[in-house]
């Protein structure tokens, strides 16, 4: 309903420019407009602060199927190399598409055995990611190979400020300059980068698990949760700002038996 009270509201704040036997029908209109964006969703006939499950039909991967994709990838090529960067870092921390388009190398600092980079993420928040550091070595091998054949001054080069995927030709050459399909300032686009990670997906496990973008961070919820991470660092990973919309991702409910207070203490004794 709410694009419609939208559509309502800009049509009661129209002024009425008709005079005579309009005008008055106009008014009329108008008056009918302020009622009806009155009206109220009905209540629920019942209440609940515990989220739904989100739709099934979402894609959630487990380890074991993660592991199958990414083993199914040749790094030794350029694309190889690429898309398993991409897939391993999608994975890994659960990043938003057109925050992965966004990235580049200069973002990605050392921790103590680990990387974070910041992300601008909805909205105007300032979040920050965190990766392992085996990721950031992949990072760095694709890197490597798409910069092997470059000279120093070939604007397709990756650099610190470079988005870090980059397009490529299918016999793993490199993309022509062409600023209106194809410019390394700018990167692949995300329409691209949903394919990647589609094609690469399906072909190892099968069309019905194939991932688009965000089935990835539903995957990094769904391990990080069946494998004991606390929901509170999941959602904090995932950056929601509620945990019910953790939930959601998970695709669970929460399991009742932690909430039993005879687990920490016994009352009655």
């Amino acid at each position: 309903l709410v694009p419609l009270r939208i559509f309502l509201d800009a049509l009661a704040d129209q002024p009425i420019k008709v005079i005579g036997i309009e005008r008055e029908f106009a008014i009329q209109c108008k008056e009918h407009i302020i009622s009806a964006r009155k009206v109220k969703n009905p209540a629920p006939d019942t209440k609940t602060n515990i989220a739904p499950m989100w739709n099934p039909k979402f894609v959630r991967l487990n380890a074991s199927q993660v592991q199958t994709v990414l083993k199914a990838i040749d790094r030794d090529t350029i694309t190889g190399a690429r898309d398993y960067a991409l897939l391993r870092l999608m994975f890994e921390s659960a990043l938003r598409i057109a925050e992965v388009q966004r990235l580049t190398l200069n973002k990605i600092k050392p921790e103590e055995d680990f990387y974070t980079f910041v992300v601008r993420g909805k909205g105007s928040n300032i979040d920050s990611v965190s990766i392992p550091a085996e990721c950031y070595d992949d990072i760095r091998h694709y890197v490597s190979l798409y910069n092997a054949d470059l000279d120093q001054d070939d604007p397709r080069r990756i650099t610190g400020n470079t988005p870090l995927f980059q397009a490529l030709y299918q016999n793993d050459t490199h993309r022509k300059i062409n600023l209106r399909t194809y410019d390394p300032k700018r990167g692949m686009s995300q329409n691209a980068l949903r394919k990647i990670i589609n094609s690469r997906t399906g072909s190892a496990l099968g069309e019905q698990l194939a991932c688009n973008p965000h089935d990835c961070r539903r995957t990094f919820a769904y391990i990080a949760y069946t494998n004991g991470m606390d929901i509170r660092n999941i959602s904090r990973a995932l950056r929601h700002a509620s945990i019910a919309t953790t939930w959601r991702y998970i695709g669970a409910q929460p399991d009742n038996r932690k909430t039993l207070l005879s687990n920490f203490v016994n009352i009655a004794a």
